[in-house]
C-alpha cells in the first residue's frame, strides 16, 4: 500500500504493542525477504506522479516502498527500515538478510523475555553487544578471505564469484560489471546508465577528467563561433591551460589582467618563434553574460589572437558543487584557482595557468573530456581530502558525489550502459548491476566471505555453544536461532517445504564442517 497520513495515536498497552510489532517486522520480512537468493521472487512497485511501474529484486528498493495505513504499524517499520538503511550505506549490500535478522532478532528477544520476565531489557541488549564484539565480529574478521588485488588474476577470479551471487548467476551481468573494474581498478568509478534497445551491456571508459558540461550551456547562441572541428561537431583545443574562476565573469573588465598578461606571453613566444607558449585557454566560470561571449567568439575566429574557450562549471544538486568541482580540476591541471574576494584576476600570473602537460581539451555539446598527465603530488592530496569528505559525509547522497568526484581523480570512471526494452526490465537490471559493483567494492575493503548464509550458519553453532555462559546466556539463545532465518528463507523462497527445513534444522544442531 502506498504510505497514507494517518491519525496519530497514543498506546501504552504492551499486549497491543508487541502484536504490532511482530505483525509488522514479520510482513517485512516476508516482503523484503521474498527477493532473497536466487530463487527470490521479483517485486513489482507502483510509482506515484503517474510514472510507469517498475519490477527489482533489490530489498532496500521494495523496503523503502512499504508504507502502511496504520500509524502504529508504521512507525515499526520506519524504525525496523533503518536497519536496511544503515546496511545499504555502509555495505551496500546485504540490506534484505539485515531485515530478516531484525524480524528473527526482535521475535526470538520477546520470547526469552516472556520466560525470563524478571531479566532487564537493558541487561539482554548489553548481552547482545558483548557477543558481537567478543565472538562475532573477531570470527568474521578472522575468516574473511582477503582479496589480492596485487595479484590481480586470482582477485579477479574472486571478484567473478562476487559478482556471480549479487546479479543472480547472470553471467553476461557479471562480466560486464567485471570488466568495468579491469578499466578503472578497485578506486574508480562505475557510471551505470539506462538506455532502451534490446537487452544487453556496454561498458566503455571515459578518459581523462570527464566534465558534465558542453558547448550548448557554455557558448551560448555563439557556440557555432567557436567549434573548430567540423567534421566532429566539437571543440578542440591542443595543450590548453586553464583558467579557473569561482564566480560570474559578466564584464570584460573582470579578464582583462589576465588577458594583457597572456597576450604579452603569446607575442613574446611568436617573436623568439620558439611556440613553446600556447594560446589556448580553457576559461571556466560559474556564468558568462553575452558581453562576454561575444567578445571570447569574435577573437577566437581570429588566428592572431588568443583561443579562448568559456566552459561552465556543472551543478549538481549539491549547492557548492560547482566550487567543489573547481577545486577537484585545480588538482587536475594544477592550475590556480581565484575569486572576486580574496585572490581576484588582477593578481593573475602565468604560474597560475597550471601544468603544461594536459594533451587535449575536447568539447562536445553536452559533455567535454580533458586528456593529460596530472601532478600525482598535487593529485594525491586532493583524492586524500575527499576520501576524508565522504568518510564524514552527513549523508549516503553526499558520500556517493564525492565518491564519484574521488573516482574521476584516481581511477577514472567507467560507463556500464544496461540496455532493455521497458521501463520494468531497465530498473530491475540497473539494481542488480549497484548490488554487483558494491558487493565487489566491499569485498575489496572487507575480504570475502562464503555465500547462501553459510557464515551465519557457523555463527548460530557458535552462539548454541555459548549458552552455558553466564555473561551471554540470553543473548545466545536469542542469535542461535536468529541467524538461521536467512538460510531457511532462501530454502522456502526455493520452493522447499516446512518439514523439510524443520528436518534440517534438527541436523543443523551438530557441529557443521570446517569452516
Amino acid at each position: 500500500m502506498k504510505v497514507k497520513q494517518a491519525i496519530k495515536q497514543v498506546v501504552y498497552s504492551p499486549d497491543i504493542l508487541e502484536k504490532a510489532i511482530l505483525q509488522t517486522t514479520s510482513l517485512a520480512a516476508d516482503v523484503v525477504g521474498s527477493t532473497l537468493g536466487p530463487h527470490g521472487k521479483v517485486v513489482l512497485i507502483e510509482r506515484q506522479e503517474n510514472l510507469p511501474p517498475y519490477t527489482t529484486k533489490d530489498g532496500i528498493t521494495v523496503f523503502n516502498s512499504i508504507g502502511l495505513s496504520d500509524s502504529i504499524s508504521q512507525v515499526v517499520l520506519e524504525a525496523l527500515r533503518d536497519s536496511s538503511s544503515k546496511t545499504n550505506i555502509e555495505a551496500g549490500d546485504g540490506t534484505t538478510t539485515a531485515t530478516i535478522l531484525a524480524h528473527s532478532i526482535v521475535k526470538e528477544g520477546l520470547r526469552v523475555r516472556k520466560e525470563n520476565p524478571s531479566i532487564s531489557v537493558q541487561q539482554i541488549v548489553r548481552e547482545l553487544e558483548l557477543l558481537y564484539r567478543d565472538v562475532i565480529q573477531p570470527f568474521i574478521t578472522d575468516n574473511a578471505i582477503k582479496v589480492p588485488i596485487k595479484n590481480y588474476e586470482s582477485a579477479k577470479e574472486m571478484l567473478k564469484k562476487v559478482a556471480l551471487i549479487s546479479t543472480n548467476s547472470d553471467q553476461e551481468m557479471a562480466d560486464a560489471v567485471l570488466k568495468c573494474f579491469d578499466l578503472v581498478g578497485h578506486n574508480g568509478h562505475v557510471n551505470i546508465v539506462e538506455s532502451a534497445g534490446t537487452s544487453g551491456y556496454e561498458v566503455e571508459k571515459i578518459e581523462g577528467f570527464p566534465i558534465g558540461r558542453g558547448f550548448e550551456e557554455s557558448c551560448g547562441r555563439y557556440l557555432e563561433e567557436f567549434i573548430n572541428d567540423k567534421a566532429n561537431y566539437r571543440i578542440v583545443l591542443t595543450k590548453p591551460r586553464f583558467i579557473l574562476y569561482n564566480g560570474k565573469i559578466n564584464d570584460l573588465s573582470t579578464l582583462m589582467p589576465a588577458i594583457e598578461k597572456l597576450s604579452a606571453a603569446f607575442e613574446e613566444s611568436i617573436q623568439k618563434g620558439d611556440n613553446t607558449f600556447s594560446p589556448n585557454i580553457v576559461l571556466v566560470a560559474h556564468h558568462f553574460s553575452d558581453e562576454v561571449l561575444a567578445a571570447l567568439a569574435y577573437n577566437f575566429k581570429n588566428p592572431s589572437t588568443l583561443n579562448i574557450v568559456p566552459l561552465k562549471t556543472p551543478m549538481t544538486i549539491q549547492s557548492n558543487s560547482p566550487y567543489h568541482f573547481l577545486l577537484d580540476l585545480a588538482a587536475f591541471t594544477g592550475a590556480g584557482l581565484f575569486d572576486p574576494l580574496s585572490k581576484p584576476l588582477t593578481s593573475f600570473d602565468l604560474q597560475c595557468l597550471g601544468v603544461p602537460t594536459m594533451e587535449n581539451f575536447e568539447c562536445y555539446r553536452y559533455r567535454s573530456v580533458l586528456l593529460g598527465e596530472p601532478d600525482e603530488m598535487i593529485l594525491q592530496l586532493r583524492a586524500e581530502e575527499l576520501q576524508m569528505q565522504a568518510n564524514n559525509a552527513a549523508s549516503s547522497l553526499d558520500a556517493e558525489l564525492t565518491k564519484e568526484r574521488l573516482g574521476i581523480l584516481v581511477g577514472g570512471i567507467a560507463r556500464l550502459k544496461i540496455r532493455g526494452s521497458s521501463e520494468a526490465e531497465l530498473k530491475e537490471k540497473k539494481h542488480r548491476v549497484e548490488d554487483a559493483v558494491l558487493a565487489i567494492k566491499g569485498a575489496i575493503k572487507w575480504g570475502i566471505l562464503p555465500g547462501c548464509s553459510k557464515t551465519l550458519l557457523y555463527l548460530s553453532y557458535l552462539c548454541s555453544s555459548l549458552k552455558e555462559k553466564s555473561k551471554y546466556r540470553y543473548a545466545s539463545q536469542i542469535l542461535t536461532k536468529s541467524f538461521l532465518a536467512p538460510f531457511f528463507k532462501i530454502l522456502k523462497n526455493g520452493g522447499y517445504n516446512d518439514n523439510y527445513i524443520n528436518k534440517l534444522l534438527n541436523e543443523l544442531m551438530y557441529e557443521p564442517q570446517t569452516f
